[in-house]
């Protein structure tokens, strides 16, 4: 007898139907894609900021190379050819050239740090520099701005490119990108041809002209290093318009000189990998990169801030004197 199938009781399933999205799936797939798009959106802010740096951090190379063969064509290391803002004989180092950082070129002398700028006739100028005359200072300090960040108009509309700015039929540039020098020896007589010194060239991005790094004119300045590991200044503002950790933190160069009972030993610029500020403020506990030798004999040191500071670099020069071609 041949098997019977038994009827189901259930409903035929429509095979073309499916099951619908809820009002609640909805609402939660918006809510992730709302949190993903937020999350790509700070990436981008963050990814802009961090290109932006690395841009300046990728041109300090280039620039500090092209700084030091500035500094030898003007004749930074030619002893004729170098004068103080007043004029006369080449000051005895440490020499300090920063026409960017002061009008006048001046800064504080109480650790023995001597101004000193070009004299009007260059590098290729007379021996005698008894009567020389300084470069004036704008000339100076355009040599001492880079120009590789040239300004440039808007255009009028969005077909045009953006075009160069003159001015009195010169490029103009931003001067967004400035470095000084420091020429030194460990000893405090004058400069002699052919005698070694260094030349240290710090680059600065966005520094202010016309303002000396803080503390500016104080003698002796309110800013040393009172320890190896303690810098230390009156309760204050170091720099107008900054607070105190925004300018002594991480990443921060100083320049560090003996007092006047120490002119001997020589300035040199530090970065700090450590600053811990006081909650009270005026001090700070600070390490240096490099772990540089600070004796308890070298202690107190006088430390001016170059708070727009990025990068210094030391290079080994040779001084020359007079030769055949000076006039």
């Amino acid at each position: 007898m041949p098997a019977t199938r038994r009827a189901s009781s259930a409903p035929p399933r429509d095979r073309g139907s499916r099951r619908g999205i809820t009002l609640l799936e909805v609402l939660i797939s918006i809510g992730i894609l709302a949190i993903g798009l937020t999350c790509v959106l700070g990436l981008m802010v963050a990814g802009r900021t961090s290109a932006a740096r690395s841009i300046v951090y990728d041109q300090i190379g280039t620039v500090t190379e092209n700084a030091r063969a500035d500094a030898l064509t003007l004749g930074l290391t030619r002893i004729d050819a170098l004068t103080s803002p007043a004029g006369g004989d080449c000051p005895v180092p440490p020499l300090i050239f920063d026409p960017i950082g002061s009008a006048s070129g001046d800064w504080p002398e109480a650790s023995g740090l001597h101004p000193a700028v070009l004299r009007a006739g260059g590098p290729i100028s007379v021996p005698d520099t008894a009567s020389a005359q300084p470069r004036p200072f704008p000339i100076a300090g355009y040599a001492f701005e880079t120009r590789d960040d040239l300004a440039s108009a808007a255009p009028s509309n969005d077909d045009d490119l953006p075009r160069n700015q003159f001015t009195a039929g010169v490029r103009s540039f931003y001067g967004r990108t400035t470095w000084l020098a420091l020429l030194s020896h460990p000893f405090t007589t004058p400069l002699e041809p052919s005698q070694q010194a260094t030349l240290t060239i710090v680059v600065c991005n966005k520094r202010e002209p016309g303002v000396m790094p803080p503390p500016a004119g104080t003698l002796p300045p309110d800013l040393r290093l009172t320890a190896a590991d303690r810098l230390e200044w009156p309760t204050g503002t170091l720099v107008a318009g900054r607070a105190d950790r925004e300018v002594v933190k991480v990443g921060a160069w100083l320049l560090l000189a003996g007092t006047t009972a120490d002119p001997v030993i020589p300035p040199k610029v530090h970065r700090l990998v450590q600053a811990d500020l006081d909650r009270a403020g005026g001090g700070a506990t600070v390490a240096f990169d490099g772990n540089p030798p600070f004796a308890a004999t070298t202690l107190p040191r006088l430390a001016y801030l170059l708070p727009d500071a990025i990068s210094a670099t030391e290079y080994t020069v040779t001084m020359q004197g007079a030769d055949e071609f000076a006039r």
